[in-house]
């Protein structure tokens, strides 16, 4: 499938995972900021990939849960730096500072497919950024989480000279942002760039090994290759969106309504560690836990809603999802 015909663009699952964690070490109510998020909760396999709308919500509901204008900002800074990603081994293998610049911009995507990296080189070097989510508190988090990735791969060697924002000072604190970046900000820009000296692109990492290089792009590459099969499940999950509870979605049916051969949808998910059985399973919990938290439906009713024909059968299969009963679950919510 060609970027053009992409159907949802998408993230690493472990930006849901340190965001919550994030939010939640800030003191933030990530119960409540994450219930009202529909099916999107944190997952546990740092593998899959999250649909980027996600930040069209997020943001908004957190700032009114925070009262805080520049909690992307404040998210950024107090989470944790990216470690242990090939995006890192690209860095320390690559022949200089600059070549993982270069090749960065062709594997962002393993990290998110909501921006991209574009390295200019003139008397200063600045790196562009084009977000397809232009949400201010989506570009302060991420924009601060990739200078303190640059910080820490350079050991603190590189240095900001100067940053470009879109909007306008007056909607935020200058000084917030002049101490997060440690550099002049320029606002109301044309474009979202940052700005610092060229000498830091001939900076060298000790580990800087060919084969090193090869082995990590050749990862990437397949990695990249996988990311592309992350739509079928959003596929899947569009065609349960609509047609449950009305009708009974099997395999066979969804293969029906995708023009899928059943076989080849059972490859392309195995090609990213799932099965047709997991991905309507986890849609059914993650359906199930939201509507259990918003209380406004009677457990009958939720069993009927996410495909179950009996509620004992509801309830067996949420004891086995979250090792509590629907009634547990709703409960906390009170």
């Amino acid at each position: 499938m060609s970027e053009s015909k992409r159907l949802y663009n998408t993230e690493a699952g472990f930006f849901a995972v340190e965001i919550y964690r994030t939010m939640r070490n800030m003191g933030l109510d990530v119960a409540a900021i994450f219930g009202q998020l529909g099916q999107f909760v944190p997952v546990t396999s740092l593998n899959f990939r999250n649909n980027g709308d996600i930040h069209k919500y997020l943001w908004e509901v957190v700032e009114k849960s925070s009262r805080d204008h520049l909690i992307g900002l404040h998210v950024g800074q107090n989470m944790p730096v990216l470690r242990g990603h090939i995006i890192e081994y690209i860095f320390l293998s690559s022949a200089s500072f600059q070549d993982a610049l270069s090749k960065s911009n062709s594997y962002f995507a393993l990290i998110s497919e909501l921006i991209s990296l574009d390295l200019k080189i003139g008397k200063k070097a600045e790196i562009v950024f084009e977000v397809k989510m232009p949400i201010r508190h989506f570009i302060d988090f991420s924009l601060v989480q990739f200078v303190a990735f640059l910080k820490y791969i350079t050991v603190g060697q590189f240095e900001l000279l100067e940053i470009r924002l879109p909007y306008a000072s007056s909607l935020v604190d200058e000084s917030e942002y002049r101490k997060a970046f440690n550099c002049p900000v320029k606002f109301n820009s044309s474009d979202i760039a940052i700005v610092f000296d060229i000498e830091i692109l001939s900076w060298r990492s000790p580990s800087a090994q060919p084969y090193l290089l090869a082995m990590h792009e050749v990862l990437a590459e397949r990695f990249l290759g996988d990311i592309e099969k992350h739509d079928l499940i959003f596929r899947i999950h569009k065609e349960l969106d609509d047609h449950l509870p009305l009708e009974s979605l099997d395999r066979n049916s969804i293969c029906d309504r995708l023009n899928m051969d059943p076989q080849k949808l059972k490859i392309e998910l195995a090609s990213i560690g799932t099965n047709f059985t997991e991905v309507v399973d986890n849609y059914q919990k993650n359906l199930a836990c939201r509507l259990l938290r918003q209380r406004d439906q009677s457990i009958e009713q939720i069993a009927y809603i996410t495909g179950f024909s009996e509620p004992s059968a509801f309830r067996r299969a949420f004891k086995r999802w979250t090792g509590q009963t629907p009634k547990q679950y709703s409960q906390r919510w009170r």
